[in-house]
């Protein structure tokens, strides 16, 4: 039996963890119970209840997209705190996950402190690699930068 590739987030359940999860959905008195595997484009899950936020993030074997997820999350978390479960997930075009993204660029690498970096003669990869995120996240806030100092102003 080929082995889930986890790390890639696919999140595939072996036949043993399907079962387990089946009886534990018997002994709840569920009498059918589906194993729905990884839904695609999702990154993580916002959770918040009793005024505890909690963030449950898929797997990534790419730590800059991992990390972006993670400040996604943040953001969405911060932007809706009423919400009691959202979903951080890869729609191009919903005013909630633009907010998340926008929320996360500016949190892992300011626009400000990117033009000092460039000021003082770093690169795109090099600011990236402080950062510790993507080349194309730099290059996305230094192409949002009015927008970000209007946001902000």
């Amino acid at each position: 039996m080929r082995k889930p590739n986890r790390a890639a987030g696919s999140a595939l359940l072996t036949q043993a963890e399907r079962e387990a999860a089946a009886r534990r959905a018997r002994y709840v008195g569920s009498s059918e119970h589906k194993n729905s595997g990884w839904w695609g484009g999702v990154s993580a899950l916002v959770e918040t209840f009793d005024g505890e936020t909690r963030v449950h993030l898929r797997p990534f074997r790419n730590r800059p997209l991992g990390l972006f997820a993670f400040a996604r999350a943040i953001g969405d978390a911060v932007a809706n705190p009423p919400t009691r479960r959202s979903v951080v997930n890869s729609l191009r075009h919903a005013s909630r996950q633009a907010c998340g993204r926008a929320f996360a660029a500016e949190f892992l690498a300011p626009i400000d402190e990117i033009f000092c970096m460039r000021n003082d003669g770093l690169d795109t990869d090099a600011i990236a690699d402080e950062f510790g995120v993507a080349a194309e996240l730099v290059e996305r806030q230094e192409e949002n930068a009015d927008r970000i100092h209007r946001a902000c102003a």
